[in-house]
């Protein structure tokens, strides 16, 4: 009896994969940096488009939410990645490759992590307590736009916009359309619902033949014999909308009809006649100029319409009746009986007019509504344009609705990481900090050489520098490798040298400090990649806004919960990448505008986004089912 209790239990079917342990986590790392790897260059506004071939059409983008979205991802984890660029286009409207770039950065940090032995369960405790600090932070140093004039705000809605446009095909055109992008997002009204918004496009044409209509504007349907003879303008119109068939239509199925002679044949098609011209007297009467129909509206209605002088369309879109329902104030109804002049719509003036090689129904004068029509030459490039300006118009609406920005170029990312290395640093128990202070600062005093002070050493001189070679240690990864000919301040010699010796010492608060610091290394991934994606060296850049900040002492500015910290950030204490010099800009002066509702839906989607493959330890995975032989 004893060997049986040796022998396998079997939970799943046989053939049945599974992977578990630290390699299983690892490979989902490997698989998610795959996805950033194939999006990353699309970053910034020297980003690379990418051609996608699909079975049915072709497809030229850099918008990260549509490369992801055609992807054939078929790896579990990966996909994760992919549901997360959705989500942010879907909420927010832009920042899918930042979200994506910096989730894969947290599992890339995580990976060392990993191979040295450390939970994942710790990982994803201090990755999670760094996301809350820097959140938090975010709402400090935020433009509030309830404190601007109307003027100032119009403009920062303007740069905001310019900024999105900047990465994108339309990005010679930015002015243009981001003026055209807030008036639009202006006229909606306090919901600010972007469904109100339609975009048409129409071939021909250079891009700045688009304009704004403030109304609705369609492409007109197909049209039967008679429709020559309409009206195509009216002021002051009365407009009836329809859910409802205005044809003759003859019964395939389900139908028949016993006749003993021709007469009661005749009746019946008379009887039908009867009630079709019925319902279009029962719209004559209502008083309506223009009729419009989700359903076809046949010849018969279309003659009839044409000698009472009415407009009429049938075949209309449901999202176009939709918008010129709440356009005009009219209601949709399924029938023509018992109707009130109620539910007639209302707008200044309709008329169809020629928009390149298009007929277009134009309802102006309305509230709450507008239309783009968008120019220009080859089908894949409108495309691309009215996903452009579709990024544009949320990131728009999300500055309105946050009523708060921050500056781009990669800075709000700087001033975050600089941010937190000083808090991992501060985090750490102040008698573990105090007793192992003493004995760095003196290692790095006879470690740097050539013209370092002890007043250098101890953080108080920032503006002399020092020439050094500093090689990372593979557990912490905090200092930065230089070049013997690279430069940087000495108080970042002397952090990087407290770091590496607490990182030995402190136990616990030593991984804390690790994981924050890894956090930090990740969000340096959004100005690294705007720089290598604009043909400069990263790493020059890079060191560089470590230096600026590193002056500026953000962790005891920022740490007092002073009310007024963003206005000691305004003027010149914000440093991004100049992606047209390959030089240190400040993105304020610039006017390189983001809503902070993008910057922390990207920072909290990537966080858990990171977590949540780090708790994945092992993937089951089923053969698929086979299909029994005839």
């Amino acid at each position: 009896m004893s060997h049986l209790m040796n022998l396998p239990i079997l939970l799943l079917k046989e053939g049945t994969d599974t992977s578990q342990g630290q390699a299983q986590i690892v490979s989902n790392i490997n698989a998610c940096q795959a996805i950033v790897d194939c999006v990353k260059t699309t970053l910034g506004p020297r980003g690379m488009d990418k051609l996608i071939h699909t079975e049915r059409d072709v497809t030229i983008t850099n918008d990260g939410a549509t490369v992801l979205k055609l992807l054939d991802v078929t790896h579990p984890a990966a996909s994760v990645l992919v549901e997360i660029a959705k989500s942010q286009d879907e909420e927010v409207g832009d920042g899918t490759t930042s979200v994506t770039i910096l989730a894969g950065e947290l599992l890339n940090e995580a990976k060392k992590f990993v191979l040295d032995g450390i939970n994942p369960q710790v990982i994803i405790k201090y990755y999670r307590e760094a996301c809350n600090v820097i959140l938090d932070l975010l709402d400090k140093v935020s433009i509030n736009l309830s404190e601007k004039s109307a003027e100032e705000r119009k403009e920062l809605l303007i740069k905001c916009a310019e900024t999105t446009l900047n990465s994108k095909l339309l990005s010679g055109y930015k002015r243009f359309f981001a003026e055209m992008v807030v008036e639009a997002v202006g006229l909606l009204g306090e919901d600010l619902d972007d469904s109100l918004i339609g975009i048409k496009k129409v071939t021909g044409g250079s891009c700045e033949d688009s304009k704004l209509i403030r109304g609705v504007a369609f492409k007109k349907t197909f049209t039967y014999a008679g429709a020559e003879q309409q009206p195509k303008k009216f002021v002051n119109p009365k407009i009836l909308l329809l859910n409802l068939e205005l044809e003759l239509k003859s019964e395939k199925e389900n139908a028949e009809v016993v006749v003993n002679n021709p007469q009661d044949y005749q009746s019946i098609i008379d009887a039908e006649y009867r009630i079709i011209f019925e319902k279009l007297e029962n719209a004559v009467k209502l008083g309506a100029n223009v009729v419009l129909s989700k359903l076809p509206i046949g010849d018969i209605a279309t003659q009839y319409f044409a000698e009472k002088g009415i407009f009429c369309n049938g075949r209309v879109e449901e999202a176009d009746l939709i918008r010129t329902s709440k356009a005009t104030g009219a209601s949709i109804q399924t029938t023509l009986n018992n109707l009130s002049t109620e539910v007639l719509g209302r707008c200044d003036t309709f008329e169809e007019v020629q928009v390149g090689g298009e007929r277009y129904n134009v309802f102006t004068g309305s509230t709450g509504t507008c239309t783009i029509i968008l120019r220009g030459g080859a089908q894949q490039f409108i495309e691309e344009s009215e996903r452009s300006l579709n990024d544009a118009l949320m990131i728009v609406k999300r500055a309105t609705k946050s009523n708060s920005v921050l500056p781009g170029a990669g800075s709000t990312e700087m001033l975050l990481s600089t941010y937190l290395y000083d808090y991992s640093l501060h985090s750490i128990a102040p008698n573990v900090l105090s007793s192992k202070l003493n004995g760095v600062t003196s290692g790095v005093a006879s470690g740097v050489t050539n013209g370092v002070t002890s007043e250098s050493v101890n953080g108080v001189n920032t503006g002399d520098s020092a020439t050094a070679t500093t090689t990372a240690n593979n557990s912490s990864n905090s200092n930065i490798t230089m070049n013997d000919t690279d430069t940087v301040s000495n108080t970042t010699v002397t952090k990087n040298a407290t770091t590496e010796a607490l990182d030995k010492k402190s136990g616990i608060a030593g991984k804390k400090h690790l994981i924050v610091n890894g956090f930090a290394r990740a969000l340096e991934s959004i100005p690294r990649n705007l720089a290598a994606n604009s043909g400069y060296n990263p790493n020059d850049i890079l060191t560089q806004l470590r230096s600026e900040y590193n002056k500026l002492s953000l962790y005891n500015t920022l740490s007092r919960g002073d009310t007024e910290v963003s206005g000691a950030l305004t003027a010149g204490s914000w440093f991004g990448v100049d992606c047209r010099n390959g030089k240190v800009c400040n993105p304020y002066k610039e006017c390189i505008w983001e809503p902070s509702l993008v910057k922390k839906n990207s920072i909290y989607s990537a966080t858990e986004a990171a977590c949540l493959i780090l708790s994945i330890d092992e993937t089951v995975k089923h053969q698929p089912r086979q299909q029994p032989t005839q």
